[in-house]
């Protein structure tokens, strides 16, 4: 599991991408504290991976991610 902070050279909020190993799961989403939003993951393989937008996650915030189904 990776979460990366993109910052913004020009002094803007930072954008975080968040990249997941997870062969057997059907879906997955991630929930950031404090934000009442959901966000899917896309599956590219065995991993998931969402980018998002500026301000959403910064360092520190805390997240959590879920995982609704695993495949058999």
């Amino acid at each position: 599991m990776g979460l990366t902070l993109h910052m913004d050279p020009e002094g803007g909020l930072p954008e975080a991408s968040l990249r997941l190993w997870s062969p057997h799961a059907a879906a997955l989403s991630v929930l950031v504290k404090g934000c009442e939003v959901e966000v899917p993951l896309t599956r590219q393989g065995d991993d998931w991976t969402v980018r998002l937008a500026p301000g959403v996650l910064g360092k520190g915030d805390a997240y959590q991610v879920r995982c609704d189904r695993q495949q058999p």
